[in-house]
């Protein structure tokens, strides 16, 4: 979800050093880098294509809109035996299941069934509000625990034969701790790397100080500052209720955070949550999980795992925030 926005300011600047923006689209989502470049890193386009090839590697591993991908596979398999699964598959969903475990299965991978009974996977729905009925039968195929994987050995298994998986929720982040290493590797010091919302920064901006990250304010049909961040050389993930929904032919909205253990929309007071993480992975999990927990068990759990957390939280008509001890550091100015 992009849900924070970056305050990359394009400035005159000498001809040894030029300011560079690339983009692109991957897993159903854009991507975009902004660096400074000099005669001494390598040419804009070399640098493009190596971030494009490295993304539309991990699209065809993790992305349920794709028939072929990896993921798709290992979702329409009927096998209750390990199956073989590309490293990187395995380490993400290791990830997930850890979140999953931390967080009681507020945060499940496996509800793939109920992503798309409620309109928001690959699979385009009636607009209807789903029944009980239907409900029920969804969430038969549902649960973190039905769910096994073996790092070591690349394998991931399911004890039901129905049961899907779904990596929205953590496969950007993993993308943009990967694409980072790579620009590490290519000599590049000083960038801000964003897929989908979830987004790094490395090194200084062209003023020579910590990148700026502005917060989104969580208000349908605007996009305004609620929040500036100095996230210095860490992962940002946002997670919110107020970009992608689902609204029924009365008019009702449904958040698209699915609740694993009611099949339902999750229904409680949390608008958007921002976690700041080393991993974006982990930041990208923890930000989807945060906001299925809701405010207190949210806040009870970032606590008590010293996770920089900031939530944005709906009192009626009005809006109202609060930070973990852990995120204070990161705040640059006030809130508006």
């Amino acid at each position: 979800m992009l849900a924070v926005v970056s305050l990359f300011l394009l400035a005159s600047c000498s001809s040894e050093r030029q300011a560079i923006k690339l983009s692109g689209s991957t897993m159903g989502t854009g991507w975009s880098v902004k660096y400074w470049s000099d005669e001494t890193l390598p040419d804009k386009m070399q640098v493009q294509q190596s971030i494009q090839s490295q993304l539309n590697s991990f699209e065809q591993m993790m992305s349920t809109y794709r028939a072929d991908s990896d993921i798709t596979q290992f979702n329409h398999s009927n096998s209750v035996e390990w199956q073989q699964v590309p490293a990187e598959l395995a380490e993400v969903t290791s990830a997930a299941l850890e979140i999953s475990a931390l967080t009681d299965g507020a945060y499940d991978i496996t509800v793939e069934p109920l992503v798309e009974l409620w309109g928001f996977g690959p699979v385009e729905t009636n607009g209807k509000k789903p029944s009980v009925e239907e409900i029920d039968l969804a969430l038969r195929k549902v649960g973190y625990r039905k769910l096994s994987v073996n790092q070591n050995l690349s394998q991931l298994r399911k004890s039901n034969a129905d049961l899907s998986i779904d990596l929205s929720s953590i496969a950007k982040g993993y993308a943009v701790d990967r694409v980072a290493q790579q620009l590490n590797a290519l000599g590049i010091p000083n960038y801000m790397l964003e897929v989908g919302g979830e987004l790094i920064t490395m090194g200084r901006s062209h003023r020579g100080n910590a990148w700026r990250i502005a917060i989104e304010k969580p208000v349908d049909g605007m996009q305004s500052v609620q929040l500036v961040i100095s996230p210095d050389n860490m992962g940002v993930a946002t997670s919110g209720d107020y970009r992608n929904y689902f609204e029924d032919d009365a008019g009702m909205r449904f958040s698209h955070t699915i609740d694993p253990i009611t099949g339902l929309p999750v229904k409680n007071r949390m608008a958007s949550v921002t976690v700041i993480m080393p991993s974006v992975m982990l930041a990208d999990g923890y930000a989807t999980a945060l906001m299925a927990l809701g405010p207190d068990k949210a806040m009870e759990l970032a606590e008590k795992n010293r996770i920089a957390a900031y939530f944005i939280i709906r009192n009626g008509k009005e809006l109202h925030t609060e930070a973990t001890s852990a995120f204070a550091k990161y705040i640059h100015g006030e809130e508006q």
